[in-house]
């Protein structure tokens, strides 16, 4: 983003401004999908739509080929290396916060919704 020159960018932060703008729009686009999915859903649903799941057999065989291609990416490509070793570290301290704060609590709540 650049509005004058450089010297103007700096005093009216404006590298700033480009970041919260990015961060705001993303938060935007997240809230719009989590609002407009689950009606979608329904109509799909009611058109005739038929909604299933990939069985786990499935999905860890897809886990399987991605962990082997992203082995072969990791042996050839040291930047690639780098970046997916900072982001399966970020994951994994991820998984575990979510684990805890969210998977018990959305497992109960599926619980209590199946009773009648």
């Amino acid at each position: 983003m650049e509005y004058i020159g450089p010297y103007d960018d700096e005093t009216l932060d404006f590298n700033k401004v480009a970041v919260v703008a990015a961060q705001a729009t993303t938060a935007n686009m997240l809230a719009h999908y989590d609002a407009k999915n689950p009606d979608a859903m329904f109509r799909l649903v009611a058109s005739g739509v038929q909604i299933s799941v990939f069985p786990p057999d499935v999905i860890e065989t897809i886990y399987g080929a991605a962990q082997e291609h992203c082995a072969g990416l990791i042996s050839s490509n040291t930047a690639f290396a780098k970046i997916y070793a900072a982001q399966r570290d970020f994951r994994g301290k991820n998984y575990l916060y979510h684990r805890a704060a969210d998977y018990q609590y959305d497992t109960i709540m599926l619980m209590l919704r199946r009773k009648p």
